[in-house]
């Protein structure tokens, strides 16, 4: 239904992201502050309601984008002809 987390976010399941030295962010914890993606090299993992979001999003200014995904999802664009 992408309506998205609806209490507490899950902690990032993959071992060894404690000795990750890239930056990575978390969509349900996303920092206040600016993060440059132009020309990035970009992996969301998950394409749940903020996946879907992000994904195209970054993909504009992104250098590319990986997305990794368990189970593909059904989705219907939103009929608001003011977005995109």
């Amino acid at each position: 239904m992408n309506t998205g987390i609806l209490s507490e976010p899950k902690p990032i399941p993959f071992p060894g992201l404690d000795r990750y030295q890239g930056e990575w962010y978390s969509a349900a914890r996303y920092p206040h502050h600016q993060v440059e993606l132009a020309d990035r090299r970009i992996a969301v993992v998950g394409t749940g309601s903020s996946g879907c979001q992000i994904v195209p999003t970054v993909a504009k200014v992104a250098e590319h984008v990986w997305v990794f995904q368990r189970t593909a999802h059904y989705i219907v664009p939103a009929a608001d002809p003011g977005a995109g």
